[in-house]
Formats: C-alpha cells, structure tokens, sequence
C-alpha cells in the first residue's frame, strides 16, 4: 500500500494561488515536502526530474552552461558518475561510459537523443510506479502530438519520433489521422482539430488539459497518497511554466489547481475514515514513518 500524507497533503490547500498572495517557486514546493516524506517517496519525488539530470548530464563539460535544477542528482554525483564512481540510475551511466569512449575519438559529448534512448530502454529500474507510468505516458504523448501536428500541416514526421513505446508502434503501422489510436487515446480527435490551427497556446493548453486529465485519473481516489504528492509536484511544475508565460493565464492555472483540491479534499474528509491514515502537518504534525 502506498504511504498516505493526510495533514501534508491537506496542507497544500492553504497555499492561494491565483489570489494575489506571495506564491513560493517549485524548489520552495519540493524542499517543503521533502521534510515530510519518506525516504522512498522523497527519492521518487526527485526523478520526477530526472530529464534535467539528461541536460546536466550532456552539457556537464560545458564551462558556459547553466546546472539545471530542481534535478534527481546534484553536480558533484554526475561528475562523479562521469567517471563511473557515483551510484546514479544505470542509464546514466551507461551513457557516461559512451562518452568516456568518445572523448578517445575525439567527439566532446553524446548527443541528448541518445540518453533519452538509454532512459526508455531502462525505465523498469525506476522501482516508483507512478514515476516509471508518468514517463511512460509522456514519451507515448511526445509521439502522438508530434504525429499528429506534423502530418496534419503537412510534414513528415516518422523521423521526429522517439523509437519507443506503445504510441510509436502503433503511430508506424497506422495511418492518418488517427494512427488507429482514438481507442486508446479518446482525445485524439479533439488534438487532430486544434493541430490543424495555428493557435499554438490552444494547442498547448490542450496538452497540458490531457497531462492534468491524466494524472486526476492515475491518482482516482487515493487523495492523500504518495501518488497525490507527486501528481501535485507535477501540477505545479506545470501552472509555475504557464506563470512565467502569461500572468493571467498562470493565475487561472493556479486557482483551477487550488479549487480542484479544495473539492478533493472536502470530499475524502466527508466520505473517508481518516482515523487509520499515517498524519502529518505542516510544521509539527509531520507525518510519523
């Protein structure tokens, strides 16, 4: 059973976005809830980053580049995996040790494209459900969409795809405009119409409307679970993105997730037997693991 985070997830909800208060960034959001998790979720809290680590990882030779962060691992364990010390996920190491071998051939570093295709091909060592099925469903999303807005203004697109997943077999062997996928992806058709405009911010919202339909969907019921807790981290990620893109549109983003949780939470408090949960607060009442 996964662990359940009564008080700390109950907590999120005094947090008023989207109301003109003073709103902490993702790392705020992440520091806070790292002091009451467990260690298991903490850890699975922190590949949720785990494509930053990829972009830290390519450019960690770079003196121009900029350390990417919130990241699963800091600079000094990739340097120390870089030389085949550190004990990281496999796939990047696997990809360290492709770049040690090419530094002997004279090429600086391994292109991106190559260690997303490491990831993929290692995504059972990620031991988080939710994690590994987050990633999942985003590498089968990358490949729908860019199937689906390439072909539709005319483009090829077959090269673009990343050569995993259950998308990227169906999307080879199908045909336009759905690729046979509107069975397994009912919104299929709703991003064939908005890709065949040129509104790239409804396109964009629409992606990010099925992200959002989806992790309420992976999360059902369990309100105060491991899973809400990273579903929320996602979220938020998300609305903070849209924030710095337009503020008016990151304040509506923000008081959709804050009334979404207020129905959430109001719902498990009046239908659930919380006397059994595992508590925590947010300063004294954390959760006892």
């Amino acid at each position: 059973m996964r662990n359940q985070y009564y008080f700390l997830a109950a907590s999120l909800e005094d947090v008023s976005w989207g109301h003109g208060t003073t709103r902490g960034t993702l790392e705020d959001l992440i520091e806070y809830l790292n002091e009451g998790l467990a260690p298991e979720d903490a850890a699975a809290l922190k590949q949720l980053f785990l494509f930053n680590d990829m972009r830290n990882a390519v450019s960690l030779n770079d003196p121009d580049s900029t350390f990417v962060t919130p990241s699963c691992y800091d600079r000094e364990a990739l340097l120390e995996a870089a030389q085949g010390d550190a004990a990281v996920l496999p796939f990047l190491l696997e990809y360290f040790e492709g770049a040690r071998r090419s530094a002997g051939d004279g090429e600086k570093s391994l292109p991106i494209d190559e260690l997303s295709l490491l990831f993929y091909d290692r995504i059972d060592d990620i031991s988080d459900p939710f994690v590994r099925d987050y990633f999942v469903r985003e590498l089968n999303m990358r490949n729908l969409t860019i199937a689906l807005s390439r072909e539709s203004q005319g483009f090829p697109y077959r090269e673009r795809l990343v050569p995993r997943g259950d998308a990227y077999t169906a999307i080879m062997s199908g045909s336009p405009p759905d690729f046979g996928l509107s069975a397994d992806y009912p919104f299929v058709e709703d991003l064939i119409r908005v890709f065949r405009t040129t509104d790239l911010t409804a396109q964009e919202e629409l992606i990010e409307k099925v992200r959002w339909q989806w992790l309420d969907d992976r999360v059902s019921s369990e309100f105060f679970s491991t899973d809400f807790i990273l579903s929320y981290v996602i979220k938020y990620q998300s609305v903070e993105r849209w924030q710095t893109l337009s503020e008016e549109k990151g304040d509506e983003l923000f008081g959709e997730l804050l009334n979404s949780l207020r129905r959430s939470v109001r719902f498990s408090l009046e239908f659930s037997d919380v006397g059994d949960k595992q508590n925590d607060g947010r300063t004294s009442n954390r959760d006892q693991q």
